[in-house]
């Protein structure tokens, strides 16, 4: 159980202690409240600050049952522990504390209640129609499923069910509405999305919410939804399954005929030249050999000027801080407008000058051990030292960039909506997610669409592939995942299907993140940055991976010696991933290409295998006949029943 000791005034410390010892004597205390009371209550001076934020993250943390205990100098904190609890209660127990973290997070976000309210209750008059109207019946679902089950005939029985269930998808972009309701598609989105237990927080990536409904009926009702976003660069557990993490993946790979080390070497060469083409050097080069042939100097040049611009990059936004209050704004509007003014900040210096020593340092090293004259040989000679094992993880770093930048996605929410969610209806969703359609969407979309941090590298416009290699998704809890778990259609089982689907299992996350750490503590944090250290701390597009969680551990560093500890919260979740590829780790290696998705089965052949594998048997079954009659839009809206002030309610509403 690890000690914190939080650089606060004796009295808030001690004020602090009082209320835990209310809390252990009195059963009835409400610590969360009591805590999140004392933070909105503190002022803004320094000390003030420090006291808002840690209680504020006190607060959230007891949210996320987590123990809090009095010692000597400070608190004891442990995260909940679900692997002493049995797998049938893990589940349960892991979703009791992410559900209370949801309602937090929506709570506090007046945004999001307003969304709820407006899209239940739209004004009478109005062209706005309650969302009500695209949630489906269970009941009439019911009433159809009894009928069905009376046929004897298999193949009409398949039939009838594709006649009342035809998935459409829809992608929820600008200002797209929905015909029947008139409200906006992305706005429906989050409402369903607010139904998670995950709490919403919006990423600062590229991402493609999308909406699956039942083109069947009148109405289409929503069956589910799902979003792409860009995947998390360091889930050591998904790059260990895809050996993509360090040298020992590699050696496993030619080890058992994967690859050959000639493969390998053609992969390391091109993506060190592909990448340095995604950077631009002309004002930082004395000549043009220090990137044809690197020596340890101009190495060690770059290293330099990377420190040298990253000093500079906090004085320009001290600067930036200092204006900003000056003008009494919140964003003071940039004269930088093109790629190439971008690529000329202190910020891009910096990234360039970073990424340089490190292409450079493996390009140097991969010729001193002779890489590509012997393959074989060279890379025999790689594994057996430091200098060559950080070389082969430089090169593994840019392919994973190459990839994950564009042509990998992560669904960071996937699931169905009552009352679609008793019929299995999310591994439907997960199944269509690939689809030939859903592929192709996503190529035509975003295949002229320019990469903006990369862009801002090269200093001119670069559009990377954008044709899907493989989706990824990680599981809620750290058991298998019913929705995930085994999940495929194959040849072998049904003819229609074209390349196997297969969801395999790939490792697991960390346990380490932010999603229990609320709003407003994110908010106070960032303030008592900005206050201690006279520069913003943020989120920033360009700012790189886990720029959240960078941007809270040093935050949280002004409160904490140890402030890893807060980010360990133990939530490990299974990973898992769908490819298509024969030989995935070819193209993985970017040595093959993905020309089209030809290979991939449709929407429809999709839909009607999952009929055929679990549809038909499932509306057999009692329970979720019975089931059936208690989903509807009754039960969703049950879910914000608390959370709607009815005084606030517009009169004139339906």
């Amino acid at each position: 159980m690890p000690e914190i000791i939080p650089t606060l005034d004796l009295k808030y410390l001690s004020n602090i202690k009082n209320i835990l010892i209310e809390h252990q004597t009195d059963v009835g205390f409400n610590l969360t409240r009591a805590l999140k009371e004392e933070s909105e209550n503190a002022g803004n001076t320094t000390e003030e600050l420090k006291y808002k934020a840690f209680t504020s993250l006190l607060s959230d943390l007891h949210n996320a049952d987590w123990s809090i205990n009095i010692t000597r100098n400070g608190f004891n904190l442990e995260s909940p522990n679900y692997s002493k609890i049995d797998n049938s209660k893990v589940k349960e127990e892991a979703k009791k504390g992410l559900q209370k973290n949801a309602k937090a997070a929506l709570l506090s976000n007046d945004e999001h209640i307003q969304i709820i309210n407006r899209l239940q209750n739209p004004p009478i008059g109005s062209k706005f129609k309650p969302i009500n109207l695209i949630i489906d019946d269970g009941s009439e679902l019911k009433k159809e499923f009894i009928k069905i089950n009376k046929i004897q005939d298999p193949e009409e029985v398949k039939k009838k069910i594709n006649e009342i269930i035809k998935p459409e998808i829809y992608q929820c972009v600008g200002d797209e509405t929905c015909p029947i309701t008139n409200h906006r598609l992305i706005d429906i989105w989050r409402y369903f999305r607010f139904t998670w237990s995950m709490p919403y927080n919006p990423a600062n990536t590229r991402r493609m919410p999308l909406l699956i409904r039942n083109g069947a009926k009148p109405n289409k009702p929503v069956i589910g939804i799902t979003q792409f976003v860009q995947p998390f660069f360091n889930n050591t557990g998904r790059n260990e399954y895809l050996h993509w993490d360090n040298y020992f993946s590699v050696m496993k790979l030619i080890k058992n005929k994967i690859l050959t080390p000639f493969e390998i070497a053609e992969s390391f060469k091109n993506i060190l030249e592909d990448s340095l083409k995604e950077i631009r050097f002309d004002d930082l080069i004395d000549n043009k050999k220090e990137i044809t042939n690197p020596d340890q100097k101009t190495i060690d040049k770059y290293k330099k000027l990377s420190l040298y611009y990253s000093e500079k990059e906090q004085t320009d936004k001290k600067r930036q801080l200092d204006l900003k209050s000056k003008l009494k704004q919140n964003k003071i509007k940039s004269k930088i407008s093109t790629y190439l003014d971008k690529s000329e900040t202190n910020k891009y210096k910096k990234k360039r000058c970073n990424h340089l020593a490190k292409i450079l340092s493996a390009k140097k090293i991969f010729k001193e051990y002779g890489l590509y004259k012997d393959p074989k040989k060279g890379l025999s000679a790689l594994f057996q030292t430091k200098e060559g094992q950080v070389a082969i993880s430089s090169a593994l770093f840019y392919l994973r960039i190459k990839i994950y930048s564009t042509q990998a996605v992560d669904l960071n929410v996937c699931g169905s909506i009552a009352p679609y969610n008793e019929l299995l209806g999310g591994k439907l969703v997960t199944l269509l997610m690939g689809s030939r359609e859903v592929m192709e969407n996503y190529d035509n979309y975003y295949k002229k669409y320019e990469s903006i941090i990369a862009s801002e590298t090269a200093g001119k416009k670069i559009i990377k592939p954008s044709k899907i290699l493989f989706v990824a998704v990680s599981s809620l809890y750290n058991i298998a995942s019913s929705q995930y778990n085994r999940l495929k259609l194959t040849n072998k089982n049904n003819s229609k299907i074209k390349n196997d689907i297969i969801w395999r299992e790939a490792g697991a996350t960390q346990g380490f993140g932010n999603y229990h750490i609320s709003s407003n503590t994110t908010e106070y944090l960032n303030k008592l940055f900005e206050k201690v250290k006279k520069f913003e701390s943020g989120d920033k597009s360009g700012d790189g991976h886990s720029a959240k969680n960078r941007a809270l551990m040093s935050s949280l560093r002004i409160l904490l010696d140890n402030p890893e500890v807060i980010l360990q919260h133990s939530q490990k979740k299974k990973n898992y991933i769908f490819y298509s590829r024969k030989n995935i780790f070819k193209y993985l290696y970017c040595i093959k290409k993905i020309n089209d998705f030809k290979e991939l089965s449709s929407i429809k052949i999709i839909t009607e295998a999952w009929i055929d594998r679990w549809l038909i048997k499932r509306i057999k079954r009692k329970e979720t006949l019975s089931k059936l009659d208690q989903l509807n839009s009754k039960s969703i809206y049950s879910k914000f029943v608390n959370l709607i002030d009815k005084s606030d309610v517009n009169l004139f509403t339906n």
